[in-house]
């Protein structure tokens, strides 16, 4: 499952952004230090939101044999928020979220057609 390694290798991604690992590499762009900063942590938090939900979709048709419904949209959305505003803050948790949920709109429109 090739969306279950991606899933981790972001979240790893996101959990050393916040451990303050990138932090040598942030500190050379000078200019809008915070903005890049958050910026970074939005994009990398959205991309884990997009292989959390794909991973969970898969593994709930693969063991049920059921199609996720809006129950593993709105649990993963839930979670991406909390983790968002916890590991950084509140505009970042808001953005990530804005971002999830147009992910899940072209999802849903791209299935109606």
């Amino acid at each position: 499952m090739i969306s279950g390694a991606l899933m981790i290798v972001f979240l790893v991604l996101v959990l050393s952004l916040w451990a303050g690992l990138f932090d040598s590499f942030v500190n050379s762009v000078q200019t809008y230090l915070y903005i890049f900063h958050d910026l970074l942590a939005i994009l990398l938090l959205t991309a884990y939101y997009i292989f959390l939900f794909l991973t969970v979709a898969t593994m709930r048709e693969y063991m049920s044999k059921v199609r996720s419904g809006w129950t593993e949209v709105i649990a993963t959305l839930i979670f991406i928020g909390i983790m968002g505003g916890v590991l950084f803050n509140f505009g970042v948790a808001v953005a990530t979220l804005l971002l999830s949920i147009l992910f899940i709109i072209y999802l849903y429109m791209s299935q109606s057609e």
